[in-house]
């Protein structure tokens, strides 16, 4: 039993949204709620979405981006991206990036919301509102699940926690100073995966596969951190807030209708001893070695979970053939070799395969089954436990509320928090945050999705 009056109140006082808009020809300037109509370049809304995953028929599955709106009136036109007498014309585009803050008045304190990327800043002009400005923006999340899934060093290993971080490292690398990430990823409740079969070109295609078969929510907070919620699980000692005021409550917001029971579809798991998985003989080198475009590609099967070994030989014993690196993506392994003089060699990369040929498993034979595809997580038990857990998650889906209400801006999906729905015995308890639509005036207005995935008895 825990007593409320641990937690804090997150409902929310009066304060202000800063926004501060950062062009890349290095200007900046802010804008708050604070500011009315008189002055040249006001705001008129402002909406921030923030999300775990998208609704589709399964519980997790479709990582989603934050979005941001806003809308300004900019009498000065200045605001205005195709003014060529604005100080910032040029760089009112998808260039440009934007912090935003809350501003609590009785804490005295800034509440970081995040950074956003513009897609999108757009202007018209009418009688009724002068010149409306709107400028639609994204958090990390879009930017880097539309990035090639890159060749991983192959000394890594292939733990799928480890290679998952090492393919966000790999793309933070690449990015500017202002779109790096780092990561906070746990797999934990799923360790032995195997990711061979993951079918990804794209970095959301990647994600969206593991996020279903590992019931983990993948999401990128506003800190720039990739990390991961495992859905099915919350403790109340997880709690921090509770809601006591709310201006609307609104039941069983359900989408996974009447389902009672799951068919997993899996792959059978069973790794193969250590074999030839590819090769390239009587390969020419000199002394330039084979770099970049020249090194050596071999390709693979789909199904190598994991690879042991690289083999060079050079056909001159008195020249040595050695590599400088090796990467590895889905098919293909890239080797860079350094030579101390002229000849040929042979390459022969030694692997594991993964026997990929499916099995079903059912949970519950219920009438109405989820039918669900997961190659990643390997073995009969795993697969158990993940349909258990499946099934659960669909149960605890039908107990979802919308509530509406002054919220503290500190709250952020992914949260656990307590809900004293106004007396409604059989809404209150523990919930976690998966979903949160704010409208920022002079206060933060939220309309919040919450999952109720646990029962306790607590003390007032």
């Amino acid at each position: 039993m825990r007593d409320l009056s641990e937690l804090i109140s997150g409902n929310n006082s009066s304060g202000k949204t800063i926004i501060t808009f950062n062009l890349s020809n290095g200007r900046a300037f802010s804008m708050s709620t604070d500011e009315d109509t008189t002055k040249p370049n006001y705001f008129k809304s402002i909406k921030l979405k923030e999300a775990l995953n998208l609704e589709s028929n399964m519980p997790v599955g479709i990582n989603t981006s934050n979005l941001l709106n806003l809308v300004i009136i900019s009498t000065n036109k200045a605001l205005v991206p195709n003014n060529e007498n604005s100080a910032y014309y040029g760089y009112m585009n998808n260039t440009a990036i934007l912090n935003i803050s809350f501003y609590d008045n009785d804490s005295q304190e800034a509440i970081n919301l995040g950074k956003y990327y513009v897609k999108s800043w757009t202007s018209e002009t009418s009688s009724s509102e002068g010149n409306k400005v709107e400028i639609q923006a994204t958090n990390l999340m879009s930017l880097y699940a539309q990035q090639e899934v890159p060749d991983i060093i192959i000394d890594r290993g292939t733990r799928f926690n480890t290679w998952l971080n090492s393919v966000i490292t790999n793309i933070s690398s690449k990015m500017s100073s202002d779109k790096k990430a780092t990561t906070d990823l746990d797999f934990s409740n799923f360790p032995q995966m195997q990711f061979c079969n993951i079918d990804y070109t794209k970095l959301d295609n990647a994600l969206n596969q593991i996020s279903q078969c590992t019931l983990t929510n993948i999401y990128c907070d506003r800190a720039n951190c990739f990390k991961t919620d495992y859905a099915p699980s919350l403790s109340d000692d997880d709690a921090v807030y509770k809601l006591d005021i709310l201006t609307n409550v609104v039941c069983k917001d359900e989408y996974l209708v009447d389902y009672d029971g799951v068919v997993i579809t899996y792959s059978n798991g069973d790794i193969n001893s250590p074999e030839q998985i590819g090769a390239v003989y009587n390969k020419a080198i000199t002394t330039d070695g084979l770099y970049n475009e020249d090194a050596v590609q071999i390709r693979v099967p789909d199904n190598i979970y994991k690879i042991n070994s690289v083999i060079i030989k050079s056909m001159d014993d008195m020249v040595l053939v050695s590599p400088t690196s090796i990467t590895y993506n889905k098919n293909i392994i890239k080797i860079s070799l350094a030579s101390t003089g002229t000849t040929t060699f042979n390459c022969i990369v030694m692997g594991q395969k993964l026997d990929t040929s499916e099995q079903e498993y059912t949970k519950y034979n219920g009438n109405n089954n989820l039918r669900v595809t997961n190659k990643i997580i390997m073995g009969v038990n795993a697969i158990d436990t993940y349909a258990s857990e499946l099934s659960k998650l669909i149960d605890i889906k039908e107990d979802t509320i919308r509530i509406e209400g002054m919220i503290n801006p500190k709250i952020k999906i992914s949260d656990t928090i307590y809900v004293d729905a106004n007396g409604a015995i059989g809404l209150a308890g523990y919930y976690k945050v998966v979903e949160l639509n704010w409208t920022f005036t002079k206060y933060s207005k939220c309309s919040m999705k919450l999952v109720k995935v646990i029962e306790n008895t607590v003390e007032e």
